[in-house]
């Protein structure tokens, strides 16, 4: 789980745990969130690459691995029409992400 400046990701279960939990409040109350996906990052640079996506997201964000082994950030209150500007913000620290 990757909250604001703490810098720890959520195994896979916990992860979706949290996506799932999003989903359901998303049905309740229309929250928006969107989920991208990192996709150059290297396991052995986690520490480094946790620091930066920790400098781009907000408290009330969070990123956790899936499954697969894929790194996914979990964005509240964003929409696919703000992914242009989310690229932007982390091409900026040297990550290309894509929707999830």
């Amino acid at each position: 789980l990757c909250r604001g400046a703490a810098a720890y990701y959520a195994i896979a279960d916990e992860f979706l745990s949290k996506v799932k939990l999003m989903e359901q409040e998303k049905e309740k109350s229309h929250h928006t969130y969107i989920q991208i996906k990192i996709l150059n990052w290297e396991k052995e640079k986690l520490p480094e690459l946790s620091a930066k996506v920790s400098s781009l997201i907000r408290e009330n964000d969070f990123a956790g691995f899936d499954k697969a082994g894929n790194l996914r950030v979990l964005l509240v209150n964003a929409s696919g029409t703000d992914l242009p500007l989310i690229q932007k913000r982390f091409a900026g620290r040297d990550m290309e992400v894509v929707l999830w």
